[in-house]
Order: C-alpha cells, then sequence, then structure tokens
C-alpha cells in the first residue's frame, strides 16, 4: 500500500501531495514574485489556505477514510442501523464512506478551482512555449544581424585601409616625381579620413585608438606640410607644422617617446622658417638648432640622441651658408665631421648629402672658394679614391676655380684627381676637365703635358653640352702644341685641315688657337726643301685671307673677344714679316713682301685697340 508523509493514500492525502507540488513549482514561485495578483496566483494561495485548513482539522487523512482498508468484524458495527451494514464478500464493491457535506463541497469547490488553475497553467505553459519559441527566433535573428553587421564592418574596415593605403602610395609617387600640389591634395584626403576615425573613436570611448588615429592623422598633416614646402606655400606649411609639433607634444607623455616623434617636425619647421627669408623666423630657426647641437657628451650619448645633435649641426651650417656666413658654415660642418666616427655609416652619408648642399649653394653664388673648402672638410686627402657624387663635385669645382680666376695649384690639385679617375665620369666631363687641365699646363708652359692630355681625350659624343669643346677645337689646340714642341710638319698637317675646313673662320667663338695663326707660324719656320727656301709666300697667303677678312669686320663695333683675335692675328702676322725680313738680309734681298705684311700687321693692331 502506497503511503504518503507516514500514513496510507488516500484521495485527499494525494490531492494534497498535487497541491503542495503545485504550490511548490516554479510557475507558483514566479507568480508570487512578479506577478502576485495576478488571477492564477490568487487561486494558488486559495486552494493552499483551503488545504491546510482542511489538513489542520481532519489530519493527513482527511475526512474520508481510504477505500482499500478492510472492513470491520460485524460486532464492531453493532450499533450502526441495518441499512448501512452489507456483509462483505470478495466480490463487494468499496464501501462509499459516509461524507460530511460541508467537506464534500470544499472538496468539490477545490477541484473546481484544481481544473481551473490546471487549465490555466497549461495555457500559461502555451504562452510560454510559444514566447519561448519567439525569443529563440528573435535570438537567431539578431545573431545572424551581428554577425552581418561585423562582416560589413570589416570589409568596410579593409576597404578604408585600402583606400588609404593606394592614397597614400599615390601621393608619396606624387611627391618623388615633383607633382607637389596633387600629393598635397592626397595627403589632405588622407588626414580627413584619419580624422574622421579619431572623432568616431572617441564618440565610442577608445581613447588609445583616438589617439593611435590622430598620430596617424598627423603623420599626413606632416607630409601635406612636406609638399607645400616644395610649392613655396611657407605660411601654411608653417602652420601645419606647428600644429603637428603641438599636437605630438600632448599625445606621448613619454619623454622618449615625445623627442622621438618631434623631431622630424621640428626639422621641417626649422627648414620652412629658413626659407622664408624673414630675419626674425631665420633666428628662430637659428635658436632651435643651437638648442639642439650640444657637442659635450657626445660620444656617450645614445645613437639617436647623437644623430640628433649632428643633424642639427649641419643643418646650422646650411643656414650659415645661405645666409652668407661661410667661414661659419665651414667651421660648423668641420665641427660635426670630426664626429663621424661614433655614428652609422648610413647616417655618415646623411652627412656628406648636406655637405654637398652646402658646396652646391656656395656655388650657385659663383664662390668656388668656399665650395672648395667645404668639399675638403669631407674630402681633404686630395689622393683617395672618388666615386660617385664626390668625384663629379670635384671635377666641377676643379673647372669653377679656374674659370673664377682662383688659385691655380688647387684648381691642378682637384683637375688631377679627376683626371685620373676619369674613366668613371661621362664623356663630356672627361673632354672639360682635360680641357681646363690643358690650358693650365699651356699657361705653364708644360707642352709635353698639354700633348700627353689631348692624345688622351675621349671622342665627342653627338648631343653633348655646348660647354664640351668639340673635336675641331681640340684638333686647334693639338697642332698648337705640337707647334711648341717643334713638330713643325705635325702642326701643318693639323692646322692645314681645319683652314680647309673652315677657312679663316674659328673653329669657335673667342677660341685662342687660331688654326690659320698657327698654320702661318708653320709655314713661316718650314723651308721647301725642293726650292731651297722658306715657304713664307705660302704663309703669305694664308696671311692676306685672314687679313681680307679682317678688313671686313669695319673700324667699330668690335667686340672685346673679336679685339683679342685680332690681336693674335697680328702677332701672327708680325712674326711672319719678321722671320721673313731676317731671311731677306741674310740673303741680301730686299723684304718688300714683309713690310708689306709688318704694314698690314700695324694696321690690323690698330683697329684692336
Amino acid at each position: 500500500m502506497a503511503h504518503y508523509q507516514g500514513v496510507p493514500v488516500t484521495p485527499f492525502s494525494d490531492f494534497c501531495k498535487r497541491v503542495d507540488a503545485l504550490s511548490d513549482s516554479d510557475l507558483a514561485h514566479n507568480l508570487r514574485e512578479w506577478e502576485p495578483s495576478h488571477q492564477i496566483s490568487l487561486a494558488l494561495n486559495q486552494l493552499s489556505s483551503a488545504n491546510a485548513y482542511l489538513r489542520s482539522q481532519c489530519g493527513i487523512s482527511g475526512p474520508l477514510r481510504p477505500w482499500n482498508r478492510p472492513t470491520s468484524p460485524r460486532p464492531h458495527h453493532a450499533h450502526l442501523s441495518p441499512g448501512t451494514y452489507r456483509p462483505s464478500s470478495p466480490y463487494t464493491p468499496p464501501r462509499t464512506p459516509t461524507v460530511d457535506a460541508a467537506a464534500a463541497a470544499t472538496a468539490h469547490a477545490l477541484e473546481v478551482k484544481l481544473d481551473d488553475v490546471n487549465r490555466q497553467l497549461a495555457q500559461c505553459k502555451k504562452l510560454l512555449a510559444s514566447a519561448q519559441s519567439e525569443v529563440a527566433s528573435q535570438r537567431a535573428t539578431l545573431a545572424a544581424s551581428n554577425k552581418t553587421v561585423q562582416e560589413q564592418e570589416a570589409t568596410l574596415s579593409t576597404n578604408t585601409s585600402t583606400i588609404k593605403s593606394l592614397r597614400q602610395r599615390l601621393a608619396e609617387q606624387y611627391l618623388a616625381v615633383g607633382k607637389n600640389s596633387a600629393a598635397e591634395d592626397q595627403y589632405a584626403k588622407l588626414e580627413d579620413l584619419q580624422k574622421q576615425e579619431a572623432k568616431q573613436r572617441r564618440s565610442w570611448h577608445d581613447r588609445s585608438g583616438a589617439r593611435a588615429a590622430e598620430a596617424r592623422e598627423l603623420e599626413f598633416e606632416l607630409a601635406k606640410g612636406r609638399a607645400l614646402l616644395n610649392q613655396e606655400k611657407y605660411k601654411e606649411a608653417e602652420a601645419g607644422f606647428r600644429h603637428v609639433l603641438r599636437r605630438r607634444k600632448e599625445l606621448f607623455v613619454d619623454e622618449g617617446v615625445t623627442q622621438a616623434e618631434t623631431r622630424e617636425a621640428q626639422l621641417f619647421l626649422c627648414e620652412v622658417l629658413r626659407k622664408s627669408g624673414k630675419d626674425d623666423q631665420m633666428w628662430e630657426a637659428e635658436g632651435l638648432h643651437l638648442r639642439s647641437e650640444p657637442l659635450v657628451g657626445l660620444d656617450t650619448m645614445s645613437e639617436a640622441d647623437r644623430e640628433w645633435s649632428l643633424t642639427n649641426i649641419v643643418t646650422l651650417a646650411q643656414l650659415y651658408a645661405e645666409q652668407k656666413g661661410n667661414r661659419l658654415a665651414v667651421s660648423k660642418l668641420s665641427n660635426a665631421w670630426r664626429w663621424r666616427h661614433v655614428v652609422a655609416r648610413s647616417f655618415r652619408e646623411t652627412m656628406e648629402d648636406k655637405a654637398f648642399t652646402i658646396i652646391g649653394i656656395f656655388e650657385k653664388r659663383g664662390e668656388a672658394a668656399a665650395a672648395a673648402k667645404t668639399f675638403e672638410v669631407v674630402y681633404p686627402d686630395r689622393v683617395a679614391a672618388l666615386s660617385g657624387n664626390a668625384l663629379a663635385t670635384a671635377a666641377r669645382l676643379g673647372v669653377e676655380l679656374y674659370n673664377q680666376g682662383g688659385n691655380d695649384e688647387k684648381a691642378t690639385s682637384f683637375l688631377k684627381q679627376t683626371w685620373s679617375q676619369r674613366r668613371n665620369l661621362d664623356e663630356s666631363v672627361q673632354r672639360t676637365i682635360g680641357w681646363t687641365l690643358a690650358i693650365i699646363h699651356i699657361q705653364q708652359s708644360r707642352w709635353n703635358d698639354v700633348h700627353d692630355l689631348i692624345m688622351e681625350f675621349p671622342p665627342r659624343r653627338p648631343g653633348s653640352p655646348t660647354s664640351d669643346p668639340s673635336d675641331d677645337a681640340v684638333l686647334a689646340l693639338l697642332a698648337y702644341t705640337q707647334l711648341n714642341l717643334g713638330n713643325i710638319a705635325g702642326a701643318e698637317k693639323n692646322s692645314r685641315a681645319l683652314y680647309t675646313k673652315h677657312g679663316v673662320n674659328n673653329v669657335s667663338s673667342g677660341f685662342r688657337w687660331h688654326h690659320a695663326d698657327t698654320l702661318i707660324r708653320a709655314l713661316t719656320k718650314q723651308r721647301d726643301e725642293k726650292k731651297g727656301h722658306y715657304r713664307f709666300f705660302e704663309a703669305k697667303d694664308v696671311w692676306s685671307n685672314v687679313y681680307d677678312a679682317t678688313l671686313g669686320l669695319g673700324l667699330g663695333g668690335l667686340s672685346d673677344s673679336a679685339r683679342k683675335d685680332l690681336r693674335r692675328h697680328a702677332d701672327a702676322g708680325v712674326f711672319l714679316a719678321s722671320e721673313w725680313r731676317d731671311s731677306c738680309e741674310k740673303r741680301l734681298k730686299k723684304p718688300k713682301s714683309a713690310d708689306e705684311v709688318m704694314s698690314q700687321a700695324e694696321t690690323m693692331k690698330r683697329l684692336a685697340r
């Protein structure tokens, strides 16, 4: 027999068990907690109260006896009326107990309420299941939406990153080829994109992301400033560099990071201040460099600090060079270059580039001596091999030193060194070096050196610069050199070839060693072996052509170069007349033709005055 709380199970005890289970269910707890005034909650409370009342009045067995207990023997029911007693047998149906009317009414009411509660409970379960299904559906939809949003955000982020990368690459290419306006436009767009990203991240309270976005924005603003600087938009560039410098100081708290991030901006700011041409801004740039150039303790500094200090020194040297403070510029560069052993090779090359920039400033002003001193700071050894830009610069300086009437010894030193390494130079540069060095040797009457130089001249290529001496000029110089070396036949041969080609016209304007003059002198010094006399008349024929061409120039309006040509022609005529006169005197002949040539030469001298 089943028992409930230690007693046999009766309909009432079973009902109590069900009511207790219902009262202790999650639904009942939730209703009592969240909806205590709900109809179901009230019904459950009423049901529990009624159940507790009956249990307190009738016990756990309730008002009814269990149907499955054995019937008492007859003697025990003797007091009952005969109608209430029925003999039992194995086939007798269970006895219906006598029920109190009030208890029966209460039980019926409870059954009705229980049915109602069960019905409402079933309805609630159905609604709960429907709600749970709808929530699950909404969650699935929301998850799908979130996934789509994340994918779209990832795609958008990728596309934005790609756009930035392409714009940056395009801007860098524009900047490299000198399209500064286009580069400025691209960097401005990149700056706007980063500004929007920083603003959006601030709205998300993503402080580190916003700071990183602004740092990237400042990089693009700095690059835009470079493009503005190249376009000589100094005011706009200065404003941009100052903003970058200020914000980088505010963004980076760590002093080491701040220094690293602000140094580049400071250098660009100093550059734009220098190029502005205003005195107050020049002094500001000088002050910024001076505060950053200490050499004391340079060997104990970090590599980055050493490079920063030396960068400011060589840049300050450039500032002095631009302001015509040549001695200060060379001194500053020399001070920096003495510390080249404490920096990396790559930075030494940067210092060399700055030295070449300073040399270029001096060259542009025609100050070859200052340029040469600057060059000798970096390359003091005239014997050391040069290469690349250094070799080309040394060649150019040698020519400029000579052309500006400077120290011929220093010019010769530069030219000799570069001529010894001429195989590493363009052929046009080789010819210019050799030509200038040959002229210096001529002035020193070093004719053998001149001859050796000319014989090593590379051929002139089509499209060579106009400053490159022509092959005819080189041949004319060779003829003149042969004349001075006593190779009269060689001098005549080469000068006659030019005379046949050009007549009395010079091979180039202002050329000092006119082939016609050389031919006159060569013929004057030669004897005709067959006829047994000098070739004065052949020389006179050439002279006559020169003289006739001279008369066609007129008596006035001659340039200085033309007057020098006339004086050189006159000297050749005087040489012919003098040699001819001496020959006539020795042969006891009248120097009639010689006197004629002398008279014409004097006339030419008067024209050249």
